[in-house]
């Protein structure tokens, strides 16, 4: 029975070991990812600059959408 524990638990070691590696190589491309968009607006605004204009930001579109559900076949009074 010790042997066995022994085994489930150096097989969740080597297990966790490798979905920290895994997790570290995703983080570090996220980190590249954003300095380049970070280096690209840096350029962008330099080049507003240098032909007398100015950079403006592109907004994030964000949407919310709520459904009432059933308000038409509710009596008037709860409504």
């Amino acid at each position: 029975m010790d042997i066995g524990k022994k085994q489930e638990v150096e097989a969740k070691k080597k297990k966790n070991a490798e979905n920290r590696k895994l997790i570290y190589s995703r983080a570090k491309q996220y980190a590249k990812e954003y300095e380049e968009q970070q280096k690209e607006l840096i350029q962008l605004k330099h080049e507003a600059k240098l032909k007398g204009g100015f950079y403006v930001d592109p907004e994030v579109k964000l949407l919310f959408i709520i459904r009432i559900r059933g308000i038409n076949a509710m009596h008037s009074k709860t409504r």
